[in-house]
């Protein structure tokens, strides 16, 4: 049975707080981080744990925006554009963090109903027999139970692992041509799990795909509440002039933790609520425990394995002097042919971020690739400083040797990942290049 994530009147008190989360975001964590919206009823995640205050509201504080506007379509006159929203995450908190915020739904919608496709039986939403509109709405209504209501131009319907249910993503186009609720769809790994059987019919031109990240230090500066000092430090970087010392200072220290705790939701949501990195480097660890459950779950014995060699071997790869991703470090006689899919897997789960060689620096960078040479980067500092086991104190006083650099470099790919730029890099003859 699918089970409703949610239905109550929406007040959010962050202005364009949707708009700002849903382009950007997470990965692979376990549980729900509500937001700073003032909703009624149950924030419900993957797990099925409920996470209340007193007063019914969402107990945690976690803003992790992005100054990201336009990302829901508007239409002439200030009408909403029904083009469904399809979240694509590195794994399913991604959409989570995003979507319960929902501040599509503040000043336009009243409410949202969510429905986890997981739990629908045969792979078959309710509407199964029919894609028209009022079939859907009548059938999941009946679903769902009486006290559940769609309101036209009120709800939003939230599709949760769509994925798992072929004909979910089939209807997102009969939604957007009928123009009376917004849809949102949201999936787990779909790069390399895809929609289970493919649907019927691809919504071409119906649907808005956006990939989710973690967090990065802009945002993880607003999760802690530093809001001005980001402010700051964009305005320093734009006149070009140097942050007034006692902020540098400030900033650099913040930078130096955003690095040991990274810009996953549930860690930086643990650090916020106890300061403790011994409870981050936990969390770490059950996230890295997930990966490896996800490539035995989408890949085949042999390719998981493969997967994990390639992925454990990251560390090593950023330690060495030369950061180029070289097979034999996966393994002894490793090579592409080996390993080139197992590699191929982790860059489209969004696991890991590739950084390819240009032969020469000229637009478009993407004409001069060389396919056989090219750097892996962890998507996230804090997950690759938990899969080091590099000692947290030096990083946070500083001290880091070679790792350091290499944790610099990853933080620079993770930054630029998460803004959408695809990573190039330029060497000539092991005497000269330039990182990014």
């Amino acid at each position: 049975m699918a089970s409703a994530v949610q239905q109550g009147d929406v007040e959010g008190d962050q202005v364009g707080l949707f708009h700002q989360l849903l382009q950007r975001s997470v990965g692979h964590t376990q549980g729900l981080l509500p937001l700073r919206s003032q909703t009624e009823g149950v924030e419900v995640n993957h797990l099925g744990a409920q996470r209340l205050n007193q007063s019914g509201h969402p107990a945690a504080d976690v803003s992790a925006a992005h100054d990201a506007h336009g990302l829901v379509v508007q239409g002439q006159g200030g009408k909403r554009a029904p083009v469904p929203i399809a979240p694509l995450d590195v794994a399913p908190v991604a959409q989570d963090l995003a979507v319960q915020g929902d501040h599509h739904a503040q000043g336009q919608l009243g409410h949202r109903i969510g429905i986890d496709t997981r739990g629908v039986e045969d792979g078959n939403p309710p509407a199964a027999g029919g894609l028209d509109v009022d079939r859907i709405i009548m059938m999941a209504s009946a679903y769902l139970g009486p006290s559940i209501h769609f309101v036209p131009g009120s709800t939003v319907l939230i599709l949760d692992e769509i994925q798992e249910c072929p004909q979910a993503r089939t209807a997102l186009k009969f939604f957007s041509i009928d123009g009376r609720y917004d849809v949102i769809g949201t999936g787990s790994l779909l790069g390399v799990a895809g929609y289970g059987d493919e649907p019927a019919s691809i919504p071409v031109g119906y649907e808005t795909v956006i990939d989710m990240h973690p967090l990065d230090f802009e945002e993880f500066l607003w999760a802690m509440g530093y809001e001005r000092l980001a402010d700051e430090i964009r305005s320093a970087f734009e006149s070009m002039d140097p942050l007034a010392p006692s902020l540098h200072d400030k900033a650099l220290g913040l930078y130096r933790q955003y690095l040991v705790v990274g810009g996953m939701p549930e860690a930086v949501q643990t650090y916020i609520d106890d300061q403790s990195i011994i409870d981050v480097a936990e969390k770490h660890r059950i996230i890295l425990d997930g990966y490896s459950a996800d490539t035995n779950k989408y890949a085949d014995e042999r390719l998981s394995a493969k997967t994990r060699a390639c992925f454990d071997s990251i560390p090593q790869q950023l330690a060495k002097e030369n950061r180029k991703f070289q097979y034999k470090v996966v393994r002894a006689g490793g090579n592409a042919s080996l390993f080139g899919d197992a590699l191929d897997w982790l860059v489209l789960s969004g696991t890991v971020a590739r950084c390819s060689l240009v032969g020469q620096i000229e637009s478009p960078l993407e004409a001069f690739v060389n396919p056989s040479a090219f750097k892996i980067y962890q998507a996230d500092t804090g997950l690759l400083v938990s899969k080091a086991g590099a000692q947290r104190a030096d990083i946070l006083a500083g001290i880091g040797g070679t790792f350091m650099g290499a944790l610099t470099e990853n933080y620079v790919a993770q930054q630029l990942s998460a803004m959408g730029y695809p990573l190039h890099y330029w060497a000539r003859d092991n005497r000269a290049e330039i990182d990014f």
